[in-house]
Order: structure tokens, then C-alpha cells, then sequence
């Protein structure tokens, strides 16, 4: 197991792909339209933390992350952690 964390930047006229990639352990992605919040572009702040590390420092850590790139003038729109308990990828 292992929790997948994510930060969801809505649009700004900059892009934070290498914001995000220079912070360590996050990766960059984007698409357009997101299932819960709607259409438009959104960007993604992703990374995995192991589920044997503290709920409370993994939230702690997001919102560090979160707060940078607020700081930095991106438009932080949500934070999310999913405990992760099975993942099979079939095809690729």
C-alpha cells in the first residue's frame, strides 16, 4: 500500500511544470478537463508516499507544497491523498 498525493493547480498564464518537477519526488502532469472539477486546464502536482510513513506528516508535507506554489502565484485549487491498497495495471 501506499498513499498517492495530489495538488491541483487551476489555470494561470505561466505554466509550473518546472516548478513542480524541481520539488523532490513530484511529478508534472496536466489534461484538460477534470472529472470532479469540471472543464478547463489543470495541472497536477503528483507524488507517492509510502503508507508506513505518518498520514499527518504526508498532509504536512502537502501543504508545505501547496503553500510554494500558492506563494508562487499559482491558483491551488485542491489537495487530495488517496491510500492506495491495490493497483494493476493490465495494458499500457
Amino acid at each position: 500500500m501506499y498513499y498517492e498525493c495530489h495538488i491541483t493547480l487551476g489555470l494561470h498564464p505561466k505554466s509550473a511544470r518546472v516548478l513542480i518537477e524541481a520539488l523532490n519526488n513530484w511529478k508534472y502532469s496536466s489534461i484538460e478537463g477534470d472529472p470532479d472539477l469540471g472543464s478547463g486546464p489543470r495541472e497536477y502536482a503528483t507524488r507517492r508516499a509510502s503508507s508506513n510513513v505518518a498520514l499527518a506528516d504526508v498532509v504536512a508535507h502537502m501543504d508545505k507544497i501547496a503553500l510554494i506554489l500558492n506563494d508562487e502565484g499559482y491558483n491551488v485549487l485542491r489537495s487530495k491523498v488517496e491510500l492506495v491498497m491495490y493497483d494493476k495495471r493490465w495494458k499500457e
